[in-house]
């Protein structure tokens, strides 16, 4: 109600460093920032692959009342974390360049400072992807180069790759057959 009010705020310590905040709002007064902030990876997509020679890191990030101050970027590669840079301005994007980096499994973080100070470690979780710049080794178990195969069948077989793995192959084989194509997909 209008008018003036008494307001007593009683607390008891019994051991410890205990700490007491009262808050007020209203008119004149602003709302006060109670919540930490909170952000997430949203590029690149977990538990995928990349051949780029540059990475965007993008992240969003959000506050309930003081806004977002920053978001600062890390990465876990060769065995450690990394500290990236920070953006002080959405949207909040790291362009990582990858070419002093070996192919690997890398893991991804922010951290979101509120304009209160208030501090969100690993906002989201950390997410992890894969810089593969390795071209999967394929070849063919049988016929070998230059041998006739008298049976109808051939064996066909793609090998591993160092990083990603395989997630998929397709086979051609050339031959005449009355159409214009040459290569025919036959897997």
């Amino acid at each position: 109600s209008p008018g003036w009010h008494r307001v007593t705020v009683e607390y008891y310590e019994k051991t410890g460093n205990a700490r007491l905040f009262a808050y007020w709002y209203g008119p004149g007064y602003p709302r006060p920032d109670e919540q930490y902030p909170t952000g997430r990876i949203v590029a690149p997509a977990a538990s995928s692959a990349t051949n780029s020679a540059i990475v965007n890191i993008v992240a969003e990030a959000s506050d309930d009342a003081s806004g977002v101050k920053r978001v600062d970027f890390y990465a876990h590669y060769s065995g450690g974390w990394h500290f990236l840079d920070s953006d002080f301005n959405a949207p909040y994007v790291f362009s990582l360049d990858r070419s002093a980096i070996q192919d690997q499994q890398v893991y991804l973080a922010i951290d979101v400072l509120d304009n209160a100070n208030k501090l969100t470690s690993d906002a989201g979780g950390w997410i992890s992807f894969f810089l593969d710049q390795t071209p999967p080794l394929v070849g063919f178990g049988a016929p070998s180069d230059g041998q006739r195969q008298g049976d109808t069948r051939v064996q066909l077989a793609a090998y591993s790759d160092d990083e990603t793995g395989v997630a998929g192959t397709q086979y051609f084989a050339g031959y005449e057959d009355g159409t214009s194509d040459y290569w025919h997909e036959i897997g």
